[in-house]
């Protein structure tokens, strides 16, 4: 990264962030030579809504009154290395290797259009930054189930969210996952109730083999292996009637280096606890959305209501909206296809045959990815309005999923290998 130039380019929303900048902190721009971006003059009226996070990351790269556009470049490469950091422990917390993690990082480090992009000054680098610290902390918690990394992923959506409102759509993830782990239930309990029989029945035989005639042999009368696991997952679906159980800690809720023994949708329906996160999750969602906006109009002025109220050119808007679908679609190349499909794969495995916790950490990657895009073609919607007489600029929210997605679509195919691997294995 240090030795390539990165020539400065700036979009719409980043040119509305520095004149906001530089109407609020008197922040000017250093331009040596009349080169770099060709920042215009303050328009009349605002074309888009700045955002206070890059903003507020600009503001790091303000000295004595001036901005460099290299210090900017520089947090981009900065934040560019943190992403590929954190798309390396969601690998790593995925797959638990640390050998498909650091083959997921060598792939990033030597993406060229990641690579390439380090002269946008915009948010996008921004944006994929929050977005791989969401899907990371999400990773941890779904194996682990704990508050800390649950509280880090909110923390993450907040923070995208003054990046860019349209990543608020993160925070529907989590409910629409514990909605389809609702609906799909039963699908859900019979491997893992097959594959506890499957174990009780090896101890089982291992136990008769190793021991002696007349001996006593554990567990003891009508005990069961894993009895808190087998009779919770019974009474809690309806297949078999509940059998008191105690002693078991499979449904306790984990810790940072304690994983929960079971399922992430079947633990999360005991206890209620799907009711928290629904909840916690929605009021993120609200309070990410106004802080955002909140945020966005005091960097803007007054000057964005008049412009929301009016109406988008007719011409201009039909124009911008093919060219919203060309450049979403235009982000794919066959890597970032073929890593989709494999998470798309991997979440119609069975939860007992694949890697623990990834058939979830596929949906949410899924369901966020589609949430944000909705979220982005209404915010950009809202821009073209704004724009009026302009097209606006359009929202990359693919690239801001890229590395999360190269990264799952290799720890996918690891995952895949353990899902033929345990159904080879398995007895007919």
């Amino acid at each position: 990264m240090q030795l390539r130039d990165y020539p400065p380019a700036a979009d719409g929303r980043a040119k509305a962030t520095w004149h906001a900048l530089e109407r609020r902190l008197e922040c000017r721009l250093e331009r040596p030579d009349g080169a770099g971006v060709a920042w215009d003059a303050r328009p009349p009226k605002a074309t888009a809504l700045p955002s206070p996070g890059l903003a507020a990351a600009w503001s790091f790269g303000c000295n004595a009154g001036m901005l460099d556009e290299g210090l900017l470049i520089k947090i981009n490469q900065w934040a560019f290395a943190a992403t590929v950091l954190l798309a390396v422990m969601m690998t790593r917390f995925a797959t638990s290797s640390w050998t498909v993690s650091l083959i997921v990082g060598a792939m990033l480090l030597s993406r060229g259009r990641l690579l390439a992009d380090l002269g946008r000054l915009g948010v996008d680098g921004f944006a994929m930054l929050a977005t791989t610290a969401w899907l990371s902390a999400s990773a941890h918690f779904l194996r682990t189930g704990a508050r800390v990394t649950a509280a880090i992923a909110a923390a993450s959506v907040g923070v995208g969210a003054l990046v860019d409102p349209s990543l608020v759509g993160l925070a529907v993830a989590v409910p629409a996952l514990l909605a389809l782990g609702f609906l799909w239930r039963r699908r859900l309990a019979k491997p893992v109730i097959q594959r506890l029989r499957g174990t009780r029945r090896r101890q089982m035989a291992l136990q008769d083999a190793a021991t002696p005639a007349g001996s006593t042999i554990w567990p003891h009368g009508g005990e069961v292996v894993f009895p808190r696991v087998s009779s919770a997952l019974r009474g809690l679906f309806g297949q078999y009637p509940a059998l008191p159980a105690a002693g078991s800690r499979a449904y306790e809720r984990g810790s940072l280096f304690r994983t929960i023994d079971v399922p992430f949708l079947l633990w999360a329906y005991t206890r209620r606890r799907w009711l928290r996160l629904a909840t916690g999750w929605t009021l993120v969602a609200i309070l990410g959305l106004g802080m955002a906006l909140a945020a966005a109009a005091w960097l803007s002025g007054t000057g964005w209501v008049d412009g929301a109220a009016s109406s988008p050119a007719g011409g201009l808007f039909d124009v911008w909206r093919t060219r919203w679908s060309v450049m979403q679609l235009d982000r794919f190349d066959l890597h970032l296809a073929t890593s989709l499909a494999i998470v798309f794969v991997c979440a119609l495995q069975s939860p007992a045959a694949g890697l623990p916790g990834f058939l979830e950490l596929s949906w949410l990657t899924l369901v966020g990815l589609c949430g944000v895009i909705l979220a982005a073609a209404l915010g950009d919607r809202f821009d073209a309005a704004l724009a009026h007489d302009a097209l606006p600029t359009v929202r990359a929210v693919i690239s801001w999923f890229e590395p999360a997605v190269l990264s799952l679509g290799v720890a996918g195919l690891y995952n895949l290998m353990r899902v033929l691997d345990t159904r080879f294995s398995a007895p007919s």
